[in-house]
């Protein structure tokens, strides 16, 4: 019995040796994971690659057991002349991603995803819509006769991004005796839109309309006089 208790504890033994250096091999093979990213920035309506995107890549991980919902930045490169970039790291914990793409006169563009999405060759590809930007500037006037209750609405019809000095997709407006406002807001550019309008004057409501060609990086004047 026991030499058989002996037995019986060295078995244990063995498999607990076993068990830490098969957890140090895991260890040591995901340390040594080297996954690449590889891109490219295009403009989704001309269809054309976009160059000097800034691109940063930034990744969630977890150390020492705890898990931190912040994306620490990793790298940053910009896009070649075919739209291209490529990032080249080492797996150290990460469990999401994220690509945040960045160019003057562009909508930016964000894409995140987690480390199930890289495939088992560790290479990562992905093509990215970056909008070239439009400006449509307005001027709205209201005209004599005056009435306190004189209302002007407006919106793009065939428009549904939300954004820091976008359009906007629902009313809205300015009312009152002197209405004479003039502003700005940014679209995608190479597109057509329609604008419309309500308007409200001595209390009779007419529903005019505008369409519009905005070419990229450029500003398209819309007026209503009423």
């Amino acid at each position: 019995m026991k030499i058989k208790e002996n037995g019986l504890r060295i078995n244990h033994l063995n498999c607990s040796i076993l068990l830490v250096a098969l957890l140090l091999l895991i260890g040591c093979k995901d340390d040594k994971r080297v996954i690449s990213i590889l891109g490219i920035t295009k403009d989704p309506i001309q269809n054309t690659p976009v160059e000097g995107v800034t691109i940063t890549l930034l990744s969630q991980k977890t150390t020492t057991g705890t898990f931190s919902y912040n994306f620490v930045e990793e790298a940053t490169t910009q896009s070649n002349a075919q739209g291209e970039f490529f990032f080249n790291f080492t797996f150290s914990y990460n469990v999401a991603f994220k690509l945040e793409m960045v160019k003057e006169n562009y909508f930016s563009s964000t894409e995140v995803f987690e480390i199930e999405a890289i495939p088992d060759d560790d290479h990562y590809f992905g093509e990215f819509d970056l909008y070239p930007e439009a400006t449509i500037r307005f001027h709205l006037l209201n005209q004599n006769p005056f009435n306190a209750a004189d209302n002007v609405q407006y919106r793009i019809l065939n428009w549904d991004v939300a954004c820091d000095g976008c359009c906007p997709y629902i009313f809205r407006g300015f009312t009152g005796y002197i209405i004479d406002e003039t502003f700005e807001c940014r679209v995608y550019g190479n597109q057509e839109y329609e604008i419309e309008f309500i308007v409200t004057k001595n209390t009779h409501s007419t529903f005019p309309k505008r369409v519009v060609n905005c070419e990229a990086f450029t500003t398209t004047d819309v007026e209503l006089l009423f």
